[in-house]
């Protein structure tokens, strides 16, 4: 299915209604790269993805016209959200996702992960970055991509970040960025140490009324052109959200509403008020 807009279709939004046998959902930029269009995807009242190209051309242009990538994974014990942003290309966003959804599967861990663990998906995620960037016949061996997850069980987050994709939590008592952006993405050759040293990562309390936003800088930019902040706008939007889809839906909007020139792309997990 082919959910490619032009630039004329700046209203236009696709919503992805999974069987209730689908348990995943994954947004590629490739398959999206139409100025102003927006797509969203749901599991469940929970769970969300959503994406956009952006409103106006990136300047200087990117590689590729929607170089982001995102997923969200439904499991027994946990769910999984993930989001990752290329540069260079697509390639490197779409290697690293793609390790993580077949390094957790489909039966994502309960926010448990020990250090090592945690530290290893993200090694391992790089590696498999540099190998396929590194075959003969790469269109573009210089893409890099960061990369941001979160494992959401039933009292606790656990999430993980390289690069400066953000993680917020918000409640119906305020929100907070949790991860600490830092200008380092997989795709450069990496010890296991160097990547310990530059992933942010750690745990939260999740409660009724949460909701936890992970996205790439996209979202970040086009509200910071209104001088919003992303935890005050994600706090006051939706501290109280008990419909992912929604709360990934507003998030869009704003991002549009302030003409966003890069790709925005944002998994949200959701829990409504006790």
């Amino acid at each position: 299915m082919n959910f490619e807009r032009d630039v004329a279709t700046t209203t236009a939004m696709t919503s992805i209604q999974p069987s209730p046998m689908n348990r995943k959902t994954v947004l590629r930029g490739r398959d999206h790269p139409g100025l102003g269009a927006k797509t969203i995807a749901r599991i469940g009242p929970s769970l969300a993805v959503a994406m956009t190209a952006g409103v106006r051309p990136k300047a200087p242009p990117a590689v590729d016209p929607n170089e982001d990538m995102g997923a969200v994974v439904r499991g027994p014990r946990a769910d999984l959200l993930v989001v990752a942003d290329g540069h260079f290309g697509r390639e490197a966003s779409e290697l690293a996702v793609d390790h993580v959804l077949d390094a957790i599967g489909d039966d994502p861990p309960p926010a448990d992960l020990t250090d090592d663990e945690l530290v290893t998906v993200f090694f391992d995620a790089g590696v498999a970055v540099q190998r396929e960037l590194g075959r003969p016949g790469c269109p573009h061996p210089e893409s890099r991509t960061t990369l941001t997850l979160a494992l959401v069980a039933d009292d606790a987050v656990q999430w993980a970040a390289i690069g400066d994709s953000c993680v917020v939590l918000a409640s119906t008592a305020g929100g907070a960025r949790l991860d600490e952006p830092r200008n380092t993405y997989l795709g450069y050759r990496f010890s296991f140490t160097e990547v310990a040293a530059a992933l942010t990562r750690g745990r939260a309390a999740w409660n009724s009324g949460n909701c936890l936003v992970l996205a790439t800088d996209g979202l970040v930019d086009a509200l910071a052109v209104g001088e919003l902040d992303v935890a005050a706008v994600v706090s006051r939007e939706l501290g109280s959200a008990a419909d992912a889809a929604r709360a990934a839906e507003t998030l869009l909007h704003l991002a549009v509403a302030e003409e966003a020139d890069d790709a925005v792309t944002i998994a949200v997990a959701a829990t409504p008020p006790a």
